[in-house]
C-alpha cells in the first residue's frame, strides 16, 4: 500500500487518476465528435496547406475545423489555462525533457530522420518559419490534446499501464502527422520527444507549460541549425529566450492585477 501510494506521488496521471483540468473539458464532448474534430482538423492542415501552398492558411483552416467540430470543446480547454509561479521554470525542465529523449531516440536508430528534410531549408525559410510558430505550434499541441481526449473517452483507461497506453499512443499518433512532412522513423523521433508532454498534461491538466517547452524547443532548433555561425542570433540565443519568458510572465502578471482591479471597480 506504501508503494501504491509513492508511486501516485511520484507518477500522478497514471498511478492516479488524471488531474480534473484534464478530465472537466472533455465531459463537453462526445468521442466521436473529438475524434471527427481531430481527424478533420489533421488533414485540413495537410490537404489545405498543401492546396494553397500555405502553411499558415493550413493551420488555420485546421484550427478553425477543430474547433467548430469540437465546440465548446476548446472554450473550456482555454479556461484551464492558469500562469504560475512556477510556469517557466516547468517549461524548462519539460524542454529538458524532451530534447534528451529525441536525443535518446536519434541515438537509438543512429541518424537524425529529419536530416534530409533539412537539406532543403536555409536560414531565411528558418526566420519565415519562425514567425509563423504563434500560431503553428498552439494547432499542433491542440491537436495533440484532442487525440489525449477521443483516447481517453474511446478506451476508458482504470488501471496505470492503460493510463499510460493513452500517453504513448498519444504521442505515436502526435509523431505519425508529422510523417508526410519528414518522413517515417520521424514518428519515432518525435513520439519520444512529445511523450514528456503527454504524461505532464495527464498529471496537472496544464496545456500552457507543454506548448511553451514545444516553441521553445523547435525555436532552439531552428535558430542552432540554420543561423549563420557568426550571427549575433547565436550568441544571443539563451538570453533572448530568458529576457522573452521573464516578459511573458511579467505581461501576465499585469494582465491578472487588471482583471483584478476591474473586477473591484464592478
Amino acid at each position: 500500500m506504501k508503494k501504491l501510494r509513492s508511486l501516485q506521488k511520484f507518477w500522478p496521471g497514471v498511478f492516479s487518476p488524471p488531474a480534473q483540468n484534464f478530465l472537466q473539458p472533455m465531459a463537453s464532448i462526445a468521442a466521436w465528435r473529438v475524434f471527427l474534430a481531430t481527424v478533420m482538423g489533421g488533414c485540413a492542415v495537410l490537404i489545405l496547406g498543401n492546396v494553397t501552398k500555405s502553411s499558415m492558411a493550413g493551420y488555420g483552416y485546421g484550427a478553425v475545423l477543430f474547433t467548430a467540430l469540437s465546440w465548446p470543446y476548446v472554450p473550456q480547454l482555454l479556461k484551464t489555462i492558469h500562469w504560475t509561479d512556477m510556469t517557466i521554470a516547468q517549461s524548462l525542465l519539460l524542454l529538458i525533457a524532451s530534447i534528451g529523449l529525441g536525443e535518446v531516440a536519434q541515438r537509438i536508430l543512429g541518424f537524425n530522420p529529419q536530416a534530409q528534410g533539412m537539406k532543403h531549408m536555409n536560414w531565411p525559410i528558418a526566420i519565415h518559419l519562425l514567425w509563423q510558430f504563434p500560431l503553428v505550434l498552439p494547432v499542433e499541441n491542440l491537436l495533440l490534446i484532442g487525440s489525449m481526449a477521443w483516447l481517453w473517452k474511446f478506451l476508458r483507461p482504470t488501471s496505470p499501464g492503460n493510463r499510460l497506453g493513452v500517453a504513448v499512443l498519444s504521442a505515436a499518433l502526435f509523431g505519425l502527422w508529422h510523417v508526410p512532412f519528414w518522413g517515417g522513423w520521424t514518428m519515432w523521433t518525435i513520439s519520444l520527444s512529445v511523450l514528456p508532454w503527454t504524461l505532464y498534461m495527464m498529471a496537472t491538466g496544464d496545456i500552457l507549460v507543454p506548448l511553451i517547452a514545444h516553441i521553445l524547443m523547435d525555436v532552439i532548433a531552428m535558430i542552432s541549425t540554420f543561423a549563420p555561425p557568426n550571427s549575433v542570433i547565436i550568441h544571443l540565443l539563451w538570453p533572448l529566450l530568458g529576457i522573452g519568458l521573464i516578459l511573458l510572465g511579467l505581461g501576465h502578471s499585469l494582465y491578472q492585477d487588471w482583471r483584478v482591479k476591474r473586477r473591484k471597480i464592478a
